[in-house]
């Protein structure tokens, strides 16, 4: 079983500023590769538009439909993934690869499936998508997860990630959500509240990551800072969303009414309590890279 430096010191459970101080230690620990990292990542996002560098700013940012050219087909070939993986096919015989860690949310990781021509790789990979996390990071990210989430919505709950949260990964990190089909309020969406009011929220009640004292309700939040910052985030199929789920306090599929399908990739810091202190050449997607891979993709995917 690998042994996470930051899970064993017990930081990755502690309040925002003991994990917070746990990354600077990182940072000052292993200075060669924050200093290398930092500056690719300021090279890649220092040219990010305004309205786009406000990410950073406020914890989120959606874009409409299709921003990117590569999402049509990225919705495409997911919708057709999740019907032949929930065996919706008249025709399909085999089991679905879906993993249901929870009643309402199933996830399908799509490591093992894609090399580097795949359009979800390409997306991944994309220069936009990698300015925006390293600016948000603040240095070169890492990537993590690329899975499609489905989820069933056929029973109403209000458990686990469904209440309001921060993800225990990064102390910042970014994902990515990519609408494979339409989500409307009755889809259950990610629903996200803004970093700054996240900030005083995890202040206010001294916010642990902790098992217990995970999950906070809706009555304290509303309590803390009103319900003017609370973002359900709704659009078309292509819609996509960018969210600093360790920053911002987030819930989803909650109370839908329709099923709900997206791609979801994940960027973090080396230093994340999510990866192995060795990470190199163990993430999910390093043995994607080649001679011929350009240096920078080599250290995205963990190689390097």
């Amino acid at each position: 079983m690998i042994q996470y430096p930051g899970t064993t010191l017990g930081f990755r459970f502690g309040s925002t500023k003991t994990r917070q101080f746990y990354q600077q230690l990182c940072r000052y620990i292993r200075y060669p590769i924050y200093h290398d990292r930092a500056n690719l990542g300021k090279q890649l996002s220092e040219h990010l538009p305004a309205e786009i560098s406000e990410f950073e700013k406020y914890g989120f940012l959606i874009f409409p439909p299709n921003h990117l050219d590569l999402i049509t087909d990225v919705t495409k070939i997911g919708r057709r993934m999740v019907a032949e993986e929930l065996c919706l096919e008249p025709n399909r015989q085999t089991n679905s690869g879906f993993k249901k860690s929870k009643d309402y949310l199933h996830q399908l990781d799509l490591a093992t499936e894609l090399d580097l021509e795949s359009p979800f790789l390409k997306l991944a990979l994309h220069p936009l998508l990698l300015a925006c996390a390293a600016q948000n990071i603040g240095m070169l990210p890492i990537l993590a997860n690329l899975q499609l989430w489905y989820s069933p919505n056929v029973n109403i709950e209000d458990d686990g990630s469904q209440l309001f949260h921060l993800d225990y990964a990064d102390v910042r990190q970014m994902k990515v959500f990519v609408f494979i089909d339409d989500v409307t309020i009755d889809s259950g969406p990610l629903t996200v509240l803004g970093a700054t009011s996240s900030a005083k929220v995890c202040n206010a009640i001294n916010y642990k990551l902790s098992s217990d004292q995970m999950r906070v309700k809706d009555e304290t939040i509303h309590q803390i800072v009103g319900e003017d910052d609370i973002h359900p985030l709704i659009g078309p199929s292509g819609t996509m969303g960018f969210v600093d789920t360790g920053r911002c306090f987030h819930f989803g599929s909650r109370h839908g009414k329709m099923p709900r399908a997206v791609l979801i990739i994940q960027y973090l810091s080396p230093f994340a309590f999510y990866l192995p202190w060795n990470w190199k050449k163990r993430t999910k997607f390093s043995r994607l890279a080649n001679p011929n891979t350009p240096p920078l993709i080599q250290k995205v995917l963990g190689a390097q």
